[in-house]
């Protein structure tokens, strides 16, 4: 028997192995990502990956809602991302399994979204700063700025500071830094170029390794430990700076 595997669905390709595979000259198919192990009379199904979907109708609009309100209320009560699952999320939002997975199909999907609405909502409430700031206060003001909205927003906070893997921490101080420095060269404190953007991703670490640390010891980023961020940020950039 011969299965053809067909180009036309790019969701799902399924192969089921008796003799051979015909695979049509114009299917595209990536062999490096589909890892299987074909044994007689066995079906392998491997599904493209979807991040999520975001809804357009109202009743979809109002059952996503529900699905970020209680995943945020359910990390806010765990203060980490530990044990966090679709059903779980589900069964607090009250919305059918079927309807969770449809906008997201993983928890880490899921995550990816929350800390990305987390990052935009941010940004968008970062004061404009004065003309005449030099670097050092609109470090600080980013600073100030970014702990404000974290202990405003204790879901963001524990998933930008906890994150679950090194590729998502990597994600947070990446963005963050990029933006900070997106900041330096529009007001030429900072040259446009990769080493400078680089040194922001550090600037960023470096905040966000004292804030966790906080986070982990006392449940929120306590004046203490920002007054150490400070610190540590202003001698860093003070090097890269004058170097």
């Amino acid at each position: 028997m011969r299965f053809t595997l067909e180009a036309s669905d790019p969701e799902v390709v399924i192969a089921i192995y008796f003799k051979d595979v015909n695979v049509p000259p114009n299917a595209s198919i990536n062999q490096q990502k589909i890892k299987t192990t074909i044994m007689r009379a066995q079906t392998v199904v491997t599904k493209k990956k979807r991040a999520s979907r975001t809804p357009s109708r109202k009743q979809g609009i109002e059952r996503y809602s529900r699905i970020i309100e209680a995943a945020e209320s359910l990390i806010c009560e765990a203060g980490s991302l530990d044990g966090l699952t679709l059903d779980l999320i589900a069964k607090r939002a009250e919305v059918p399994r079927v309807s969770l997975y449809y906008f997201f199909d993983s928890i880490e999907a899921l995550v990816d979204a929350l800390y990305q609405k987390g990052s935009d909502d941010m940004l968008a409430e970062f004061p404009d700063p004065p003309p005449e700031f030099g670097w050092r206060e609109l470090l600080l003001l980013y600073k100030d700025s970014a702990r404000q909205f974290y202990l405003n927003n204790p879901a963001a906070m524990i998933i930008s500071l906890l994150p679950t893997s090194v590729e998502a921490k990597n994600t947070v101080v990446r963005d963050f830094g990029q933006s900070l420095h997106a900041l330096f060269v529009e007001r030429d404190l900072m040259p446009n170029s990769r080493e400078a953007m680089r040194a922001c991703e550090i600037l960023n670490g470096l905040i966000d390794a004292v804030w966790s640390k906080s986070l982990i010891e006392e449940g929120t980023i306590t004046p203490t430990y920002d007054k150490e961020a400070e610190r540590v940020v202003l001698s860093y950039l003070a090097s890269v700076l004058e170097a």
